[in-house]
């Protein structure tokens, strides 16, 4: 991808003011990604908590088999698997606004200066703790090597970046104490650190992830060693890939968030979907659907991943954003 393409792939996945015009303008012209719930699952009372496995299907008839390599997740599939898997410090919640993960909390003292104090206690699924000093560590390399695919025009400016491209030496922008990390700029900047830290390749990635010989290569295409609140419990190459709710996650579960998510991978419909299933489609027409199921239009990219949100506050975990994009509502 282009920096500009990378840039605008990982925005598309959280930035809802898109979704705000759809709803003005109605059903834009441009093809739309349909996501079918099965109407007993929808339909549960939101009183009700569904903590029963989720059956994912990504029906594409030209997709290529994906990994579960972090450089996979620039594509769409990729991406639906790679968000349950990474602890960022902030993400973008359904009150509009960027909320901690990861981190406690934030202030910018000044306009060049960002500090984040993380919260104690999270670890990887491997027990590696994740650390300001740790999640600095992770930074960095994310930080290599996006800049290799054209990078972040956030990070670029950090105090030192051009010394730590191109000499090698040390990225004097991004510090660490005991509990906190702070960020430093040769310029003002906004909240476009706090978006470009809700991207997947900028959360923590365990460094186990990565070979020992060279630390910029992914050591095993299969694996994933999870940071965030799901971990990888099976995966077959272009067949399906099972996620299970990880038991020392240190943030609370949304009360409908299933404990296993089964992704898988299809060139066609079978209309072959068991209860609790999401069918990630195609645009169709109505009349073409599976009784079974019922339509939620969803603008393309990889805005999928947030569809799995299982923090409480995830965009659609509230029925109401759902409800928006319903053929009837568009």
């Amino acid at each position: 991808m282009t920096k500009k393409a990378t840039a605008y792939a990982w925005k598309a996945l959280i930035t809802l003011a898109l979704l705000s015009l759809l709803w003005r303008l109605g059903p834009p012209r441009t093809k739309l990604t349909e996501h079918l719930f099965n109407k007993e699952t929808s339909m549960k009372s939101g009183a009700e908590k569904i903590q029963e496995d989720l059956h994912y299907f990504i029906v594409r008839p030209d997709q290529r088999p994906i990994g579960l390599s972090l450089l996979e997740a620039e594509r769409y599939s990729g991406a639906v698997i790679a968000q349950q898997l990474i602890g960022n410090l902030v993400y973008y919640s359904n009150h509009g606004r960027y909320e901690p993960r990861i981190a406690q909390s934030w202030e910018n003292p000044d306009p060049t200066t960002w500090k984040f104090r993380l919260r104690p206690g999270f670890t990887c699924e491997n027990g590696e703790v994740i650390t300001p000093t740790s999640f600095r560590l992770s930074l960095l390399r994310a930080i290599r090597l996006q800049e290799k695919k054209g990078g972040s025009l956030v990070f670029q400016r950090l105090n030192g970046f051009k010394e730590f491209v191109e000499n090698g030496k040390d990225l004097t922008g991004i510090s660490s104490t005991a509990d906190e990390l702070t960020f430093s700029f040769s310029a003002p900047i906004k909240d476009g650190l706090l978006e470009t830290l809700s991207y997947a390749p900028y959360g923590y990635i365990c460094a186990d992830n990565f070979s020992a010989e060279d630390p910029d290569t992914w050591k095993d295409n299969s694996k994933f060693i999870s940071s965030g609140p799901y971990q990888v419990e099976a995966f077959e190459l272009g067949q399906k890939v099972i996620l299970k709710k990880r038991k020392v996650w240190n943030r609370p579960f949304g009360e409908h968030s299933p404990n296993r998510v089964e992704i898988r991978f299809k060139q066609q419909e079978d209309n072959q979907y068991p209860k609790h299933s999401i069918v990630d489609v195609s645009a169709r027409k109505p009349d073409e659907l599976n009784p079974a199921l019922e339509m939620y239009k969803l603008v393309p990219e990889y805005l999928s991943a947030l569809v799995l949100g299982n923090l409480k506050n995830g965009y659609f975990a509230d029925q109401n954003n759902r409800q928006a994009f319903r053929e009837d509502n568009s």
